[in-house]
C-alpha cells in the first residue's frame, strides 16, 4: 500500500522539481496603451470662476507619462450668438484654466468648449470640442433646517440633529437632478462621485413641500468622531441643487460604476467611459444650472417625535 502511494505522488514531486528548476527570465512583449487627453470642464449660470481642467491619461509601461496637467493649451468657451470667454492658465496649477470671476451662463443657451494644445509634440495644435445645452433649473423657493430625528428617507434614529428640507416646485418634464451643501459659505459633496442625485419619477409637476434632503446630526461626544460635517446650532446651512442634462447624468453614473469595486473579483473590467469631448478624449463639458437657498440652524422648543 505504501509502495502504490509513493508511486502515485512521483509525477507530482517530478513536476515541484522541474518548475523549481525553471529560473530562465521570460520577456513578455505587452503592447502599450495611447497616452489621451482628459478633460473636465464645467460651465454654469452661477457668477464665478469657472475652471477647466486639462490633463492626460498615463500609459501604464511609461511612467514618465504620468497625470500631469497639460499646459501650453488656448481655451474658451463660446455661446450660441458667438460671444467668447476666454480661460486663462493658472499659474499655480498646472493644466487648470479658468475664466473671470464675473463669467456666467444663461439657461436655455447652448455653450461650445474649444482647446487647442500640441498634445502629441509634432508642432502642431490639435482641437477638440464638445457642446451642450443649460437647462432649467426651478428655483428653490425656500431651505428650512428643521431640528430633531431624522425624517424620512433617513429613517428613524436616536441622534437629535437638523433635517435640511427642500421647498420647490418640479416641472412636470423629466428633469435630472443634483444636489450638494454647504456649511458656513463652504461647499460639501459636490464631487462626481458623492454629488446626491435625485430622480424626480415620483415627483415631477409636483411641489416639493418640506422633503428632507439630508440630515446632520448634532455631534455629541459618542458619534462626534464619525461626522463628515460638523453642523452647530446657528451655523448657515446652504442647499445647492443642479439641473444636468440627460448626457451627464449618465455620465455621472458611468464614472461611479467605473470607481465601484466589481464583484465577483474576477468580473471584466468596465469599458470605456463615454464623454461628450471630440478627437478620441476622455471626459466631459458639463453645463448645468445652478439654484441655492441658505437658513439657520436654530433649535426651537418644538421637536420632532421620538421614535
Amino acid at each position: 500500500m505504501e509502495t502504490k502511494t509513493i508511486r502515485a505522488l512521483f509525477p507530482f514531486l517530478a513536476c515541484l522539481l522541474f518548475l523549481a528548476a525553471c529560473k530562465e527570465k521570460i520577456d513578455l512583449k505587452l503592447s502599450s496603451s495611447q497616452v489621451r487627453l482628459v478633460v473636465d470642464a464645467r460651465f454654469t449660470n452661477d457668477t464665478t470662476t469657472h475652471v477647466v481642467k486639462l490633463s492626460r491619461t498615463c500609459d501604464y509601461f511609461d511612467p514618465r507619462t504620468d497625470s500631469l496637467g497639460v499646459t501650453g493649451a488656448e481655451v474658451y468657451v463660446t455661446d450660441q450668438d458667438g460671444t467668447r470667454f476666454d480661460f486663462l492658465p493658472l499659474d499655480t496649477m498646472p493644466g487648470w484654466y479658468v475664466s473671470a470671476p464675473d463669467v456666467y451662463g444663461t439657461m436655455g443657451r447652448t455653450y461650445h468648449l474649444h482647446v487647442w494644445v500640441d498634445f502629441d509634440g509634432d508642432g502642431a495644435r490639435e482641437y477638440y470640442e464638445a457642446q451642450s445645452p443649460m437647462p432649467y433649473m426651478p428655483p428653490i423657493d425656500s431651505a428650512k433646517a428643521v431640528y430633531g430625528y431624522p425624517l424620512p428617507p433617513f429613517g428613524w434614529g436616536k441622534y437629535l440633529g437638523w433635517n435640511l428640507l427642500i421647498y420647490a416646485q418640479d416641472p412636470p418634464t423629466k428633469e435630472y437632478y443634483g444636489f450638494s451643501y454647504a456649511v458656513n459659505g463652504k461647499v460639501y459633496e459636490d464631487s462626481i462621485d458623492n454629488i446626491f442625485l435625485f430622480p424626480d419619477d415620483f415627483s415631477a409637476g409636483l411641489y416639493l413641500r418640506g422633503v428632507s434632503m439630508y440630515f446632520f446630526p448634532e455631534p455629541v461626544d459618542e458619534i462626534r468622531d464619525l461626522l463628515k460635517v460638523v453642523v452647530k446650532e446657528g451655523d448657515v446651512l446652504t442647499l445647492i441643487g443642479y439641473s444636468f442634462t440627460k448626457g451627464y447624468n449618465d455620465y455621472i453614473g458611468q464614472v461611479r460604476d467605473a470607481l465601484s469595486s466589481n464583484i465577483p473579483v474576477f468580473s471584466a473590467a468596465p469599458s470605456n467611459i463615454r464623454g461628450n469631448v471630440s478627437n478620441d478624449a476622455f471626459g466631459y463639458f458639463a453645463v448645468y444650472a445652478v439654484g441655492k437657498a441658505s437658513c439657520l440652524a436654530g433649535k426651537p422648543g418644538l421637536k420632532t417625535a421620538e421614535p
